[in-house]
């Protein structure tokens, strides 16, 4: 989408730009400069924030955090961990897997650092485990989802959301899986694979600063690949959807799809051995990157893995072959229009 003389060109065609169309335009183009903008306030609170970095032994500077200069006002990430932050987070739990019935919301104001935190403890009670007795001296305990993926999803809102954008973050929790939704498409339009791959960018580097000296985050740039890789053989991958005003992800119940293929009886543990044997006494190196990646991406093109792997058409058919001999994935609909289900 591009804008010409106040006209948006959208594919083949144009149309004239709402107002609020032009001014996010214009916004996105600094978005990244923006928690450096000065604010109006030369004091405010930082109780919250101090406090936090008091358990951690460390000391709250203004001008460590880059939230002041010498003479100046604050700016707007400062703004964002005072007491005045002018955002909110939402939090809503529906019945079912529908938007149809609300069973509880929340909404959270006050530092970004006590959202965080009011958020996480507010996850806590809602997300349920299973605890499972398989005969062994200790009852086994399975997550509704995993906590490591939860959190980063979570964090990355606070981390990367676009705070020209007046929107809310949001959690709907379902029966069937959770969606967090974050102002703002990813920093300069990355797009997952490209992330995946290794690239970065920062929308909100003194946030991001902020957040990792308060220990929320590791500063790597890879909350993405953790995620993913906490749903690693699981059959529902998270999903994400990028816009240029939304970043959603979803992630899916574990326990709630293990009871849908009917294997209750069954522990994480033991349905991520067996089906890691019998990967390793099936597949290779490749078939295995294969996999991986049709976990990810259901819909994954032949000419796309090969893209991905670096490797021959050829190779990827002969894995490709070789795997769905061996009953470990199979192709639902046509090659053009269907999608990879992997057994």
């Amino acid at each position: 989408m591009e804008i010409e003389h106040n006209l948006i060109r959208v594919g083949s065609t144009k149309r004239r730009a709402s107002d609020e169309e032009i001014k996010r335009m214009m916004l996105s183009g600094v978005s990244h400069l923006y928690e450096r903008q000065l604010t109006q306030y030369s004091t405010l609170d930082f109780s919250y924030t101090e406090k936090h970095l008091a358990s951690l032994g460390k000391a709250f500077s203004d001008f460590g955090l880059e939230i002041r200069k010498p003479g100046e006002n604050y700016n707007v990430a400062g703004l964002i961990l005072s007491e005045s932050n002018p955002y909110v987070t939402k939090i809503a739990v529906f019945e079912g897997v529908k938007v149809d019935v609300f069973l509880d919301k929340k909404e959270y104001t006050g530092s970004i650092a006590e959202q965080i935190d009011k958020v996480m403890e507010y996850l806590k009670l809602v997300i349920r485990e299973r605890n499972v007795i398989t005969g062994a001296p200790q009852r086994t305990v399975l997550p509704d989802y995993p906590a490591k993926a939860v959190r980063e999803a979570v964090l990355n809102c606070y981390c990367h959301r676009d705070w020209t954008l007046t929107a809310d973050i949001r959690v709907f929790v379902f029966d069937d899986r959770v969606e967090i939704f974050s102002p703002g498409g990813t920093p300069e339009g990355l797009t997952i694979q490209e992330i995946m791959n290794g690239a970065n960018a920062k929308r909100n580097p003194i946030m991001v600063k902020a957040l990792d000296k308060m220990e929320y985050i590791e500063n790597y740039t890879s909350g993405i690949q953790r995620i993913l890789s906490e749903y690693d053989r699981f059959p529902r991958p998270p999903e994400f959807y990028i816009s240029d005003a939304l970043f959603k992800v979803t992630l899916y119940n574990k326990n709630y799809y293990y009871d849908r293929l009917k294997l209750q009886e069954e522990t994480y543990s033991s349905i991520e051995t067996h089906n890691t044997a019998t990967v390793n006494d099936t597949v290779n190196d490749t078939a295995k990157e294969i996999l991986n990646l049709m976990r990810r991406d259901r819909d994954v093109t032949l000419t796309q893995l090969a893209e991905i792997t670096s490797k021959h058409r050829i190779t990827i058919a002969r894995n490709i072959k070789t795997m769905k001999e061996a009953g470990l994935i199979e192709r639902i609909g046509s090659n053009k229009t269907g999608y990879w289900r992997l057994l």
